[in-house]
């Protein structure tokens, strides 16, 4: 092909020729297209994890959903047996379990050895980490997100002291995954499931059974509205930021009702909704309880940041239960304080 083409040089309109070769103008191309795609690629590996693409998921051949159950645990030997069992009951797959005991401190596996042997629980270790801004909880929900997502369908963030129930369906009883097989769920990327807070059901002491069958009654102060906690996709593409909340845990994502709702409003200036599930919180658990969680200290403060405002723990712990003289007498007994 010949084209003919002018241009001014020095004032003057100077006509040339050029002569172009069809073959080398289809090589041009080629390359361009090359050029859009690379950059394409570039683009779509920046906003996806590049290891999903050559990590194999057990899920490949596997339609059933699974879910998993990340928590962090300081001092919970007491209750790790029971709250364990009840997420196996539930159905969950798998529970990633953060150590943050104290280095010298007690171990998880003194105590469920048999479920961490089956593989259903896998334990981090996190003991002594007090997290870069003494917040050891939200570094341990993002590196088990991070860590696990291609693992698990979803991933529910819970304490020891929260249990999920779920409402049943028709008279009966829902697995974790049937739950969130539900169409209503299909356009979540995260269900939030609001407390119903216990008290300590005017018991004193420790007793070895589970906390479901120990403490039936609501707390005083009622903490459910505006406290959620989050049970979060896993296959979510676009970026997150994250919350540093360990009731939102990322600040972007869709969220819902435990009904399947899409909710409009901030969900923290909501009130409770339990149509599909809830869980029980038990706050304090008996004061003997309550007086060694303080002294343990926990994933979000040791006690030498707590033990200066005693006060404050001994106020919170009558907002959520009734005032009686024994109980007084035994918080101020066990730090040597004279509370009134």
């Amino acid at each position: 092909m010949k084209f003919n083409y002018q241009k001014k040089w020095r004032g003057k309109k100077v006509k040339k020729n050029f002569k172009c070769n069809i073959k080398d103008t289809k090589n041009v191309i080629n390359y361009l297209i090359k050029i859009c795609y690379c950059i394409g690629m570039i683009i779509f590996l920046q906003r996806k994890n590049i290891s999903e693409l050559f990590i194999k998921d057990e899920n490949s051949n596997n339609n059933k959903t699974k879910v998993c159950l990340c928590c962090i645990g300081k001092g919970e030997n007491l209750y790790i047996s029971d709250y364990v069992n009840h997420y196996k009951n539930l159905g969950y797959n798998h529970i990633y379990l953060y150590d943050n005991n104290n280095i010298d401190g007690e171990r998880f596996e003194s105590i469920i050895q048999d479920r961490i042997n089956s593989g259903f629980v896998k334990i981090t270790n996190f003991r002594g980490y007090r997290g870069k801004k003494d917040d050891a909880q939200m570094d341990a929900y993002y590196d088990c997100y991070k860590r696990h997502k291609i693992d698990c369908n979803w991933i529910s963030f819970y304490d020891i002291d929260e249990y999920l129930f779920i409402n049943p369906v028709n008279g009966s009883n829902l697995t974790i995954q049937e739950y969130l097989d539900q169409p209503v769920f299909n356009h979540c990327e995260s269900i939030k499931i609001n407390w119903k807070s216990y008290s300590d059901s005017g018991l004193l002491y420790y007793e070895n059974k589970s906390v479901v069958e120990r403490f039936t009654k609501f707390s005083k102060f009622r903490y459910e509205f505006g406290n959620i906690k989050s049970t979060i996709r896993t296959n979510i593409s676009h970026p997150l930021r994250k919350a540093n909340n360990p009731h939102a845990v990322f600040s972007n994502v869709r969220g819902c009702l435990s009904s399947g709702r899409r909710k409009q409003i901030d969900f923290f200036m909501s009130p409770p909704n339990y149509k599909g599930a809830y869980i029980n919180h038990y706050v304090t658990k008996t004061i003997s309880e309550f007086c060694n969680k303080i002294k343990r200290g926990n994933a979000e403060k040791s006690f030498e940041l707590v033990k200066e405002k005693l006060g404050e723990r001994f106020h919170y712990f009558f907002m959520t239960n009734e005032k009686t003289q024994e109980k007084i007498d035994i918080f101020n007994r066990i730090f040597n304080t004279t509370f009134k």
